[in-house]
């Protein structure tokens, strides 16, 4: 928690001023000694909540912070989870890192094998030189049948190892290719099911899609900053015909966040999806995947689908987990 000292109702704005004690109900008043909770920001006189000996400290002592008993019950557990989502979030970064200089190595590599086959070309290029020289000096069939066999025979070994090294050099681009389209969505997440607008220009459009994706993400209560959006646009062609955009299957929406954290946050929060009003339950929340990523999750749903079909039991089977580490799991079923 950043350096920051409880708030009192000396410390106040006006606008807080009929604020009501949580225990007592009675207003807080500008000359009453009020305490405001930290984390639930209700506020409480210092009597009814029993700080009334510390009072003059509060508001004055850096990093001294005061939370109502309620909040006090889930501080500790919020403190030990956010510090087990920062471990997370230390090894993916830790991880993504490894991954870079895996990256820098590879274009290393990609570089000598270009090298090497500027070089094999070279060597046969040289080499029919001058075998070609040496037929045209020769004057004997039988020593021009050798050298078109030795050259034959040369040229055969160069071009299978040739063949070899350009399979390998496009297997190296496709790889480092993948690592790259991986990296320039590592922060961005899909959003499925929410409703389009007939507003006619885009950047209406654009502008109410950001306020219900801002609105969904406060509701998730993730410390989430409307800056923490830098891009949002809605994926495919917008059809137009007679019907209205709420009678369509909405696009996805593509959102693009400024950190891997706040991402890491959404994800791990997408159970409170369920407990919320109805214009958010329905909302699928999914990572950016590239073209392979889709592929192998398709075939992982399909397998799992397969699984539940055969299963005997109270269980079913989904997919779960980010891309690169997704696997199938057994969920008993709910009734």
């Amino acid at each position: 928690m950043a350096a920051a000292a409880a708030k009192t109702r000396k410390d106040s704005t006006k606008e807080n001023l009929a604020s009501k004690c949580n225990i007592c109900e009675k207003n807080v008043g500008e000359r009453d000694l009020g305490v405001q909770c930290e984390l639930c920001e209700g506020w409480y006189h210092a009597s009814c909540s029993g700080v009334a000996e510390i009072y003059p400290y509060l508001g004055k002592i850096e990093n001294l912070h005061w939370f109502c008993n309620q909040c006090n019950k889930n501080v500790k557990k919020t403190l030990y989870s956010l510090s087990k989502m920062e471990e997370r979030i230390n090894k993916v970064e830790s991880d993504v890192e490894t991954m870079k200089n895996e990256k820098v190595r590879l274009g290393s590599e990609l570089r000598k094998l270009e090298k090497d086959l500027n070089g094999f070309k070279a060597e046969i290029d040289e080499t029919l030189s001058k075998f070609s020289q040496d037929i045209k000096d020769s004057q004997k069939t039988v020593v021009e049948t050798e050298i078109k066999s030795v050259v034959g025979a040369e040229l055969g070994f160069r071009e299978i190892q040739v063949q070899q090294l350009q399979e390998s050099l496009s297997k190296t681009k496709e790889f480092v290719e993948e690592e790259q389209d991986k990296e320039s969505r590592r922060n961005n997440i899909v959003l499925y099911r929410v409703p389009e607008t007939d507003d006619e220009t885009v950047t209406d459009r654009v502008s109410a899609d950001k306020k219900f994706c801002e609105q969904l993400f406060n509701k998730l209560n993730v410390g989430f900053d409307p800056e923490d959006i830098r891009k949002i646009f809605r994926l495919g062609r917008r059809v137009e015909d007679d019907r209205s955009q709420r009678e369509r299957s909405p696009r996805p929406i593509l959102v693009e966040l400024g950190s891997y954290a706040i991402k890491n946050l959404i994800m791990h929060s997408l159970f409170k999806l369920k407990s919320m009003e109805n214009r958010f339950k329905s909302i699928i929340i999914s990572h950016d995947m590239t073209k392979s990523e889709r592929e192998h999750c398709k075939v992982m749903v399909e397998e799992a689908k397969e699984k539940s079909r055969n299963e005997t039991g109270d269980f079913i089977y989904r997919v779960r987990g980010p891309p690169g580490r997704m696997q199938i799991v057994r969920l008993r079923k709910i009734h």
